[in-house]
């Protein structure tokens, strides 16, 4: 149950702004800890980062780029961060 909660959480992010790197990290923390415990968003987070560039990340906090493959490798960020 927690991984739909922890993604639905991240839907919030397309309506930020700012392509900062550091900017899109604090919106998906504020998104993500609305659903799940902050050191399993801060997690997830990080695999992320490794996975996409920051302008990629920035692009995703605007809703754009390829949302479907980023909500597949939010979901299985969060899943590894469960472990």
């Amino acid at each position: 149950m927690l991984p739909l909660a922890f993604l639905s959480s991240v839907t919030l992010l397309p309506a930020c702004s700012d392509s900062q790197p550091n900017q899109a990290r604090d919106e998906f923390m504020l998104g993500c800890t609305q659903n799940a415990p902050e050191d399993m968003c801060a997690c997830a987070y990080d695999k992320l980062a490794q996975q996409y560039s920051p302008q990629e990340l920035a692009a995703f906090s605007k809703g754009k780029g390829d949302i479907n493959r980023f909500y597949t490798s939010v979901a299985e960020a969060a899943m590894a961060c469960r472990r």
